[in-house]
């Protein structure tokens, strides 16, 4: 039996700028697009009459996903005009997306959100109510076959799921056209039949279906209509017989139609090869910003960090007498290659994964003696190489043990490189799964802020005269693997020949321990033997709907996403999770760190203010795909950034009360807390909206790389320097003015609100006016 509400809904006629005729659920005329010189939609014309299932056909790259995306609105064609159910699509494309539905090859969504939380989000940002919202999203949910499902993350759904999920979404508000994109690629019988079978009850419904695909068969068997695209441009159009003519099916028609391509062979790769495979890999990083001069620039500024870093710790074990610092100082070097792969799962798009070599002829040895020359030639490598070698420098080396330094350093630099390396390889199956990943990051999050809480201890505890308290830990570190590759230098300059042999023994030999232990790596996986895992996932609490009971109180967008922010923030997405531990601990050590002599307004202030500004840059950071979801669906997006900021401003908040209410108690200062809660809560606000326009202005996805793009870089530097050095300079004119604390604090509630409101009301202006540009950038 159809189910009633699936029917669409009854949204009108309306004929201000409609350029299409009254029994066409879609009109395209004349639809150009370009990507450089390369001209994507070439004069584009069909019309898909209402109630047809339309399928458009073309063989990959013809241009039919650029075409839908222009139609849908997510992608502003160079010229023609569109228009679905009589309203037209451009320049205003929000009344249009209100009558449409669309659904992915790869849906975007939120993926650390359930299935039954995004479609409530989903209808939260379309303004339903949060009643009708439960309802269908239960009908829908079942005739899906979703409902036992529902309590999972979208991160744990296999592609057949998700896409179910993203057809839940694209008709929860019963739209009159729903419109696929390549709605059956990669899915199994059950998966596909169960989507037909909803398509079907949609169009028996009144609605229109519009599709692409170039699996002739099932175009064939669901189409009324078909739609022939190649090179952009229109080959054939009409109905399925039509279409097909004198074929004998819709594939034979289809191939005469768009002819056909022969595959060129592949040339196997050797060893060597994968050097300058890495090279291209690393150059083509910047290409897309600045080209060669950049990928040149950061290899000489680079080197030149680690020429600076080196000389200045020769500098002070020069002045200290002593060389505990340098020993700990390469270990704590060494320690940040391990990090590295931790902290960065995507490290593999930018090296030579060892996966895609698996067609070529190679051995494993091979694979690895070539992935290690790669690694070997990479920017940071400079930077590690001209840290180790500038310590050949150090004053208490005698002269024949300065080219044994130089030694040293490309011993120290082959352990950070091929350790990192080991580490990425086991990494890379737990990169392969949501829980590996999460697992991951967590470990990296505890072991940074571990270690950094470590460091600041012994510069807290060393004092200012001396660096003697490092003693201790540089007798261990001298008996690790990246100690040893110093430890013995040092052994021969003092005459230790014994010492000298045992530490070289132990850095070669972890060399040479880290070699096996990668082929045997990736030679374990080539056996199929060091696969992870899919551990079956909890069901989320229920509590954590959307709109469920008390929590349906807080309606609309902002609502919404600020709850979606909140979830991603703290628990949902470890790497924002992370993000938020890293900053918070980070924070907190710069503002108490020795040297840096602050009041209790001041460093509450100050500590808000950079807490706040790191999150807030990354507002749109963790929406990646899913942001093109909103642009999709017309959500508004100046009331989704200011969700997502005060997410972050909840956050930011409790621990700079947390923060204030600790140091107040720990110097016995309670009688000043009320002054530095208003002072941290201006510089709060004030910090927000300086990282809203941040992230406006430079958005990044923050699961990938940046792909060479620098200004994200520089949004962070500008955002965590502008807030907190405001403060600064605002506390200091109000304390040269004799302000009292408290009239103080009143005062830079009332400024820093009131510049934090205007920042964020722009920002979210900004966002709403360049979506498209700010979609294209994460999705890039």
């Amino acid at each position: 039996m159809a189910v009633a509400w699936l029917a669409v809904a009854d949204a009108g006629r309306v004929t201000r700028g409609s350029v299409m005729t009254d029994d066409a659920a879609i009109s395209v005329r004349g639809l150009y697009k370009d990507f450089g010189h390369v001209r994507a939609v070439n004069g584009l014309t069909f019309e898909v009459p209402r109630g047809a299932f339309y399928g458009i056909a073309g063989p990959n790259g013809a241009g039919k996903t650029t075409a839908l995306r222009m139609v849908i609105g997510a992608l502003e064609p160079l010229q023609g005009e569109i228009a679905v159910d009589g309203v037209s699509v451009w320049p205003d494309p929000l009344e249009a997306k209100r009558r449409m539905g669309f659904v992915a090859d790869n849906p975007a969504l939120f993926d650390r959100l359930t299935g039954r939380e995004m479609c409530e989000y989903a209808g939260l940002l379309r303004g339903m109510a949060p009643d009708e919202i439960a309802r269908r999203t239960g009908e829908l949910l079942r005739i899906l076959d979703m409902d036992e499902a529902a309590g999972r993350m979208v991160a744990d759904y296999s592609l057949g799921m998700t896409k179910r999920i993203g057809l839940a979404v694209a008709l929860l508000h019963s739209p009159r056209v729903l419109i696929l994109d390549e709605p059956f690629g990669s899915l199994d019988p059950v998966n596909t039949q169960v989507m037909v079978s909803m398509l079907e009850r949609y169009r028996s419904g009144g609605g229109t279906v519009v599709f692409s695909s170039h699996v002739m068969d099932v175009v064939e068997r669901l189409c009324d209509r078909v739609l022939v695209v190649a090179e952009g441009a229109v080959r054939a159009e009409g109905t399925v017989a039509e279409v097909r003519g004198l074929h004998a099916n819709l594939q034979d028609a289809f191939i005469a139609l768009v002819g056909g391509r022969d595959l060129g062979d592949e040339e196997a790769l050797v060893a060597l090869v994968l050097l300058r495979l890495r090279l291209a890999i690393s150059r083509r990083a910047y290409t897309r910003w600045g080209g060669q001069f950049l990928w040149v620039a950061v290899w000489w500024a680079l080197g030149l960090v680690g020429l600076v870093v080196g000389a200045g710790l020769v500098l002070i074990s020069t002045l200290d007498g002593g060389l505990a610092a340098v020993v700990t100082s390469v270990a704590a070097w060494w320690f940040g290659w391990l990090l590295l792969p931790m902290t960065s799962p995507s490290l593999q798009a930018q090296s030579v994964d060892p996966e895609r070599l698996e067609p070529y002829p190679l051995t494993v040895r091979q694979k690895v003696t070539g992935m290690l020359w790669g690694g070997l030639v990479a920017p940071t490598t400079l930077m590690t190489l001209a840290f180790a070698a500038t310590l050949a420098a150090l004053p208490a080396l005698r002269w024949y043990a300065r080219p044994a330094m130089v030694l040293g350093a490309v011993l120290f630099t082959l352990s950070c490189v091929i350790t990192s390396k080991v580490v990425q390889a086991a990494l890379a199956r737990m990169a392969h799964t949501r829980r590996g990943r999460d697992l991951s990051l967590i470990l990296a999050a505890v072991l940074s802020a571990g270690s950094y809480g470590g460091y600041m201890y012994v510069l807290n505890t060393s004092g200012s005269a001396s660096l003697g308290a490092l003693d201790p830990a540089a007798e261990v570190a001298s008996w690790s693997p990246p100690g040893a590759t110093v430890a013995w230098v040092l052994d021969v300059s003092a005459g230790r020949g014994g010492l000298a042999l045992a530490h070289l023994a132990i850095a070669v030999g972890w060399v040479a321990l880290m070699y096996v232990a990668w082929v045997a790596v990736l030679a374990r996986r080539a056996k199929g033997t060091g696969q992870w895992r899919r551990t079956r996932t909890v069901r989320a609490a229920a509590g954590l709907a959307l709109v469920r009971g008390r929590r349906a109180a807080g309606r609309g967008a902002v609502a919404a996403s600020a709850a979606q922010m909140r979830r991603y923030l703290v628990f949902r997405h470890p790497r924002a999770a992370q993000q938020v531990v890293m900053t918070v601990v980070i924070a907190a050590f710069v503002t108490l760190s020795p040297g840096v002599q602050f009041d209790l307004e001041s460093s509450t202030a100050v500590f808000a203010g950079f807490s706040t500004a790191i999150l807030a840059v990354g507002l749109l950071n963790y929406d990646g795909r899913a942001f093109e979801f909103l642009v999709i669906a017309g959500a508004p997006l100046r009331s989704v950034l200011v969700g997502k900021a005060l997410a972050v401003a909840g956050i930011t908040g409790a621990a700079t009360v947390a923060f204030a209410v600790a140091t107040a108690a720990w110097h016995g200062q309670g009688e000043r807390l009320p002054a530095a809660l208003l002072n941290g809560a201006g510089a709060l606000a004030y910090a927000l909206g300086v990282g809203a326009v941040a992230s406006v202005m430079a958005p990044m996805d923050a699961s990938r790389r940046s792909g060479g793009r620098i200004e994200p870089v520089v949004a962070v530097f500008v955002a965590m320097f502008a807030a907190p050095g405001g403060i600064v300079v605002a506390a200091s004119l109000m304390s040269l003015a004799g302000i009292p604390a408290l009239a103080g604090g009143v005062i830079a509630l009332v400024v820093g609100g009131g510049l934090g409101a205007a920042l964020l009301h722009r920002a979210g202006g900004r966002l709403a006016a360049r979506q498209l540009t700010v979609a294209r950038v994460l999705l890039d």
